[in-house]
């Protein structure tokens, strides 16, 4: 299922069910997590939001390709990344623990900042 249906059927689902007024919006953005983790669909469904959230809706179709081209390149540098920093050896070893606890802490930045920067653009939109 493609990622924007996926993000759909979520939102339908679990609007049907009386237990999601309880649930917090990062409740939900880790249930939908899972969901696009089982349909094969993390990135697809990171580039629905990344344009839902950066990317204004008159945006050229060029101006599009490019921000698609960029995330997918930023996706593939980290996976690849991340596959080169392992140990050779078959098992996860300390050192590759360490190494993920510190991409770990700079996604913690990475995501702040974006945060910042998703906060400034509806401040100056006024939402």
């Amino acid at each position: 299922m493609p990622a924007s249906s996926t993000v759909s059927w979520f939102i339908t689902e679990n609007q049907m069910q009386d237990d999601i007024q309880d649930d917090t919006p990062d409740d939900i953005v880790q249930a939908l997590n899972r969901q696009l983790a089982d349909d094969g669909q993390i990135i697809e469904g990171g580039w629905a939001a990344l344009r839902k959230c950066f990317i204004p809706d008159n945006a050229s179709a060029s101006q599009v390709r490019a921000m698609r081209f960029a995330y997918l390149a930023g996706c593939q540098h980290v996976w690849a990344s991340v596959f080169a920093a392992l140990d050779a050896e078959e098992r996860i070893g300390e050192r590759d623990i360490e190494r993920m606890v510190r991409l770990d802490a700079e996604m913690e930045q990475v995501s702040r900042e974006l945060e910042r920067i998703v906060k400034g653009n509806a401040a100056r939109s006024g939402h």
